[in-house]
């Protein structure tokens, strides 16, 4: 048993595991009050040892297993009077046996219950996110800058997200949240355009070399706005396609493996402005993310080189005719 709220009444699942405990110490001889100091020994838990020390003090004083339930406050009233009628039978140890089955299929239920309700959400707050960023590198397509625009409408859920899995992480609690301001920052700039800076290391135009000169350390600290103008991206159907769908990948990629437990949900701790994809990976989450993050760079590298390639070729070629 593990009690992780600060409130008197216990969750389903923690009267189940205390039933459970209590059941298997009866079923072996040993009387409440010995095994309620066994399972005092035994746990390291401050808010369990506060529900426990509450139970023993009655008990100490004699009073009967029931009366110390109902005296702590910590149970509702089935499960007082379920443990009454137990030790009035003669049958406490079946009778916790049955408390523990009864709150194991009430939280079971319960918890269906929350996913049903909560998938749907989630899942439109993923659809909106993907739907913004689209619309983000849209405007970049025309030379608007577009998470200035797309951030102030949706900076202030985010950060709201945020501010509760920080909250959350500080007290040691779940994080509850999978998208968040720090989700935003991490998996998009994963996204980012590294990939295409990457690819122009390999180009033989005088035009991309020269390009990648200036542009390739801004690229790695997120700074996009060289190669933005420079090659240009603006304006440009050309690399549109790898610019659009590269970010939605990352994010995408980010949050299946999130919920599925791969990667873990972000404590909401921001890396500093123009970190290094990777480093930032690593600051933000940990060593999964900044893994995830690496082999979004090379997935990236692969997204991007025939368009770079066609780009190149086309502008060698350009470069030729003019001699």
């Amino acid at each position: 048993m593990k009690a992780n709220r600060s409130k008197k009444q216990l969750s389903k699942q923690e009267i189940a595991s205390f039933c459970d405990q209590m059941a298997m110490i009866i079923k072996a001889g040993i009387t409440p009050k010995d095994g309620l100091e066994l399972m005092l020994t035994d746990t390291k838990d401050e808010a369990t040892r506060a529900v426990l020390e509450e139970l023993l003090k009655y008990s100490r004083l004699g009073e009967p297993f029931s009366t110390c339930v109902k005296s702590s406050e910590y149970f509702p009233n089935y499960v007082i009077n379920m443990i009454a009628l137990g030790e009035e039978t003669g049958q406490l140890d079946d009778v916790l046996v049955a408390l523990c089955h009864y709150y194991e299929h009430e939280e079971y239920i319960s918890e269906n219950l929350r996913s049903a309700v909560t998938y749907p959400v989630v899942m439109i707050i993923m659809m909106l996110l993907i739907i913004i960023i689209l619309v983000t590198k849209v405007l970049w397509l025309f030379g608007i800058h577009g998470a200035m625009v797309t951030l102030s409408v949706i900076a202030p859920t985010l950060m709201a997200m945020n501010m509760a899995n920080q909250a959350a992480a500080a007290a040691g609690q779940e994080i509850p949240n999978i998208i968040c301001y720090a989700f935003y920052n991490v998996y998009t700039l994963a996204g980012g355009i590294i990939g295409l800076a990457i690819c122009m290391l390999t180009c033989k135009s005088e035009k991309f070399k020269a390009l990648n000169k200036v542009c390739f350390l801004p690229a790695v600290f997120g700074i996009s706005e060289p190669l933005m103008f420079g090659i240009p991206l603006v304006l440009n159907p050309q690399f549109a396609i790898p610019f659009v769908i590269s970010p939605i990948i990352t994010v995408v990629g980010g949050y299946l493996l999130t919920k599925v437990g791969f990667l873990p949900r972000l404590p909401g701790v921001g890396a500093p402005a123009g970190t290094p994809v990777i480093i930032q990976g690593l600051i933000s989450g940990g060593w999964k993310v900044a893994l995830y993050q690496a082999v979004c760079v090379v997935v990236l590298v692969l997204l991007w080189m025939p368009f770079v390639n066609m780009a190149d070729n086309e502008a060698l070629k350009q470069e030729q005719e003019e001699i």
